[in-house]
C-alpha cells in the first residue's frame, strides 16, 4: 500500500495505557474479528502515542483526514467504537497490525 505524502490522520477507536500491551493487542484482535463478520476491509493497527504515552488502536492506518473521518463514521455506525475520533499523527510509533499472537 502506498501512503500519500498528505497522509497523517488516524481513526482512533480506543486508547489504553502503555503498561498494558497485552490488553491492547487483545482488544485489537477482537475488533478485527468483528470486522471479519461485517466483511469490512479495514485493518486494525496499534500505535504508541508520544504525548500521552498510550497505545492507540486505530482503524486502517495513516490516511488523509477525509479517509480517517470516513473510518470514524464507519466505526460508530457499525458499533466498533461509539467514541471513535480522528487524530492527526504526532510522531506516533507503529507497533503492529492484527492479528497479534496470544500470550
Amino acid at each position: 500500500m502506498v501512503v500519500p505524502a498528505t497522509a497523517g490522520w488516524f481513526a482512533v477507536l480506543m486508547s489504553l495505557p502503555v503498561r498494558d500491551e497485552l490488553s491492547a493487542k487483545t482488544a485489537a484482535n477482537k475488533i478485527q474479528n468483528m470486522l471479519k463478520t461485517q466483511k469490512a476491509r479495514y485493518v486494525v493497527q496499534i500505535y504508541r502515542t508520544k504525548i500521552s504515552n498510550n497505545f492507540a488502536i486505530v482503524l486502517g492506518g495513516p490516511s488523509e483526514r477525509r479517509e480517517a473521518l470516513e473510518a470514524v463514521r464507519f466505526a460508530r455506525q457499525s458499533g466498533l467504537s461509539t467514541d471513535a475520533f480522528a487524530q492527526p499523527d504526532r510522531g506516533w510509533t507503529h507497533i503492529g497490525n492484527t492479528p497479534f499472537a496470544g500470550p
